[in-house]
């Protein structure tokens, strides 16, 4: 770019404001500093000329022009800037002359405290006139380079990151209505609080759509998942489940579902006895379907209440008992990355898994721990291709692993359409140790928390041709599962098929 050095003298009435800089900073008048200028230029007159285009347009110094204005000056000091007509490295846009325009102006305006949507508007801007985007190499080019070096100045990649994610949401909670959006960006105090509360406004604009309120099952052949409370589990013939494996809502953990009716919400009854109660009757639903050597697994928490942990495993055990099941082993899954309890409470880093039945001898398969080496490319205890055995200590009575991490998840959801609300799951190592111990090849697996079906990818992980089926009450949960099963087994899905009964078939389809 070329700035004519000498000095010229414009009526401030026919110069014409900078649109972006006043989109970014908003009126000149509520800017801070107004008043100062005002008195000064009131005195002395504008002393610091203003950049202008060819065409009379303010790139730097719209509240000196504002300052003028006021005044009633007749002329202020400008130097010409003279465009080349040319981007550095963008060899096409839709339009050229804006995106020059936009990124003269960016270059000028620069101030020492910038909103989070200055910077971002300026990172936009840059990245358009360089030509930065997906797949271009921003190591090779000398331009890209010095470009590179400005824009880490500008924000670090992390902070550019929450910029990217604020933006994306904002366009989902307010779509067509660059208004509210914009309003929005000018109220951010804290660019990592506005990135939670950006994706609760957006997932409340997804769940409004309408598509989204429909009842939304997810049926292949040898997954099943229905959008329905497991209060009826009709659908399952008699005795005809190997395996169940669930982890149920933790007591006072999950935000109420505006979209279910609170009878059905397992997890937020007025007392530990009710939820006990609601747990042990699901369950007790089970006993019918199950075969006669079948197993039940249930994955659950304690919680700390007023600085008092609740036992909520032994409760919940003492009353599985007491409703005619048996409580045939449980183990101890040991998290390496537990949350810190409330108060004065250690770290929580001990979740239970309790195994259940109806017969002294349940079918157990111990002898595929020491055949098994890896888990599909995923790292046992710490590191690849260590063999199950050396982190489920069956003489120990514990599983170590990690807790899970629903990022990727998150992010395959987003890219179709929605967001993912529900985080409390378990990493998938947890459901394959119960798959595995208690499924027979070819056998049905119910699982009446679906959640968002770590226990379903379980099943495909196990090579054991299963079938799973599963209730889930939160439809966006379920279609949460489709993309987690998908992301991985898109292709599989069909082979091996266990077929169940032709009236069964007829109901699938039905809630297909």
């Amino acid at each position: 770019m070329q700035i004519k050095q000498q000095v010229v003298y414009k009526d401030p009435k026919k110069l014409i404001p900078n649109k972006l800089t006043a989109s970014v900073f908003g009126d000149p008048k509520n800017n801070k500093a107004y008043p100062e200028l005002l008195t000064s230029a009131r005195i002395s007159g504008i002393r610091e000329p203003l950049i202008i285009s060819e065409d009379n347009c303010i790139r730097s110094g719209n509240m000196r022009l504002q300052a003028a204005l006021d005044l009633d000056l007749k002329e202020v000091p400008c130097l010409i800037e003279i465009d080349t007509k040319a981007l550095h490295h963008v060899k096409s846009e839709v339009n050229p002359e804006q995106l020059i325009d936009d990124y003269k102006t960016i270059t000028h305006d620069t101030r020492k405290e910038e909103p989070p949507y200055a910077k971002h508007t300026r990172i936009q801007i840059l990245n358009a006139y360089y030509g930065i985007h997906q797949g271009i190499r921003s190591d090779k080019h000398p331009l890209i380079i010095e470009y590179i070096k400005e824009r880490d100045k500008i924000a670090s990649k992390s902070v550019r990151t929450k910029y990217n994610t604020i933006q994306k949401n904002l366009e989902k909670a307010f779509p067509d209505n660059k208004a509210a959006q914009k309003d929005y960006w000018s109220k951010i105090k804290s660019v990592k609080a506005a990135v939670k509360e950006t994706r609760k406004l957006a997932q409340e604009n997804d769940k409004a759509k309408p598509e989204m309120q429909k009842r939304f099952d997810y049926i292949t052949d040898r997954i099943r998942i229905y959008n329905k409370p497991n209060s009826d589990l009709s659908i399952i013939p008699d005795k005809s489940v190997q395996n169940i494996c669930s982890s149920p809502p933790y007591y006072k953990m999950r935000p109420a579902q505006e979209d279910i009716v609170a009878d059905e919400e397992i997890g937020r009854e007025a007392t530990l006895e009710l939820y006990i109660q609601a747990l042990v009757t699901s369950f007790g639903r089970c006993k019918r379907v199950m075969t006669e050597d079948g197993t039940c697994w249930v994955n659950l928490m304690d919680v700390v209440r007023d600085g008092c942990y609740q036992l909520v495993p032994e409760r919940f055990m003492a009353a599985m008992v007491d409703d005619g099941w048996i409580c045939s082993d449980k183990l101890y899954w040991v998290k390496t990355n537990g949350q810190p309890g409330d108060g004065d409470n250690s770290f929580q880093n001990v979740e239970y898994l309790m195994k259940f039945s109806l017969c002294q001898n349940p079918y157990t398969d111990y002898t595929w721990l020491n055949e098994t080496s890896d888990f599909k490319g995923n790292s046992f205890g710490k590191g690849p291709g260590i063999k199950l055995a050396s982190f489920v200590n069956l003489k120990q009575g514990f599983v170590t692993t990690s807790g899970a991490n629903t990022s990727r998840l998150r992010e395959a959801c987003e890219k179709e359409g929605f967001y993912l609300d529900h985080t409390s799951t378990y990493p998938l190592e947890i459901p394959y140790v119960c798959v595995k111990l208690s499924s027979k090849k070819g056998s049905h697996l119910l699982d009446i928390f679906s959640g968002t079906s770590t226990t379903a990818k379980a099943s495909l992980y196990a090579e054991m041709g299963l079938t799973y089926h599963g209730f889930e009450i939160n439809k966006f949960s379920v279609r949460a599962s489709k993309v987690n099963i998908e992301m991985d087994f898109a292709k599989q899905l069909g082979d091996n098929t266990i077929p169940l009964k032709p009236n069964q078939d007829i109901e699938i389809q039905q809630a297909a």
